[in-house]
């Protein structure tokens, strides 16, 4: 409890023997790391930003793995980080386990992000591009009644 408390509310840690007991509980959590002088959360999302800021796509990848949903939003950053000409083994592991599991939203998103996105080795436009245009908008509108969209058994 006092380690929450400590986190929440961004105690500096001195050489007391409080702190000590702080640093301890903390090194038993993946959640907590020690930032200057005060514990704080490590979140899901730092993690993912902590990862494509190293550049290491294996690691975001496995990270982004768990949100299938968020993989495809984060997309196109990944693959671009990758910094390779085709689809990178770990990425393509990833997307083979996420694609199934994903709402039709994030997939057009996706679609629409890579589709415009400028990718080394790629043109810009080409006559072919220039006829196929795909934009993504944040989706506001209610959901559906079920009477009208249907009941969805869970998988």
């Amino acid at each position: 409890m006092a380690l929450a408390f400590a986190v929440l509310r961004e105690t500096r840690l001195d050489d007391g023997p409080l702190s000590e007991v702080l640093l301890t509980e903390a090194a038993r959590h993946d959640s907590v790391r020690l930032a200057g002088d005060r514990l704080r959360v490590v979140t899901w999302q730092s993690r993912v930003e902590e990862a494509l800021g190293r550049w290491d796509t294996a690691a975001a990848a496995g990270l982004l793995r768990a949100r299938p949903g968020e993989l495809l939003r984060r997309l196109d950053l990944l693959l671009a980080r990758s910094g390779s000409q085709t689809l990178p083994e770990p990425v393509g592991e990833v997307l083979a386990h996420a694609l199934p599991r994903t709402a039709p939203g994030p997939l057009l998103g996706a679609y629409a992000s890579c589709a415009s996105a400028p990718f080394p080795g790629t043109a810009a436009s080409s006559s072919r591009a220039a006829r196929h245009q795909a934009y993504a908008v944040e989706d506001h509108r209610p959901p559906l009644p079920s009477r009208v969209a249907g009941s969805r058994a869970p998988s």
